[in-house]
């Protein structure tokens, strides 16, 4: 089931992966030209056999965090972090709200904490939201006052599911995390 997961979420148009009898993708993901690359069952099988051992969470990020609060290493353990964003139209300067618990700056500010501590115990840590530079003061500050480095990559993605046309499309994005990562 991780793998499956894995391939919806990375890969999947509508939730939709499908392949021919010849083996090729044909899904509308696939048809895309300017789409991170089309998939074929070989490299499917490729993606499987690297993913085979992961443990895939999905779970609330700050309970599997308390969970962890006694561990002292964290060699080995990879940590994706994907908090609600920053509005920068309704209501700029807030997140966009997703449950009936709204997110944050003081939750922006724990997760910030949560990821120093990650990187004081040797885990690896990616996160991903929109660019705003009152996040990227958070995260740098943090990294700071922790001894650490953190990275910002900025790339762009494809939103495909929107209920208006004019939300689908490119849409420019950060990626920070505590390690040098190549260019997505």
């Amino acid at each position: 089931s991780a793998v499956c997961f894995y391939i919806i979420s990375r890969y999947a148009r509508n939730g939709i992966v499908r392949f021919c009898s010849r083996g090729k993708c044909n899904s509308t993901y696939c048809k895309e030209s300017e789409a991170r690359g089309l998939m074929d069952l070989e490299y499917f099988l490729q993606v499987v056999g690297r993913i085979c051992k992961v443990n895939f969470e999905n779970i609330d990020a700050f309970a599997l965090l308390k969970e962890l609060v006694n561990r002292p290493d964290l060699t080995g353990f990879f940590f994706v972090f994907d908090p609600p964003y920053v509005s920068t139209k309704d209501n700029p300067g807030t997140f966009r709200n997703y449950w009936e618990a709204p997110f944050t700056w003081d939750d922006q500010q724990e997760l910030a904490l949560w990821a120093r501590s990650i990187s004081q115990r040797n885990g690896k840590w990616l996160l991903t939201i929109n660019d705003c530079e009152e996040v990227r003061g958070i995260y740098q500050q943090h990294a700071y006052d922790g001894g650490y480095s953190v990275f910002f990559h900025e790339h762009s993605v494809h939103y495909s599911c929107s209920n208006t046309t004019k939300g689908r499309g490119k849409r420019p994005e950060l990626i920070i995390t505590n390690y040098p990562a190549p260019k997505p």
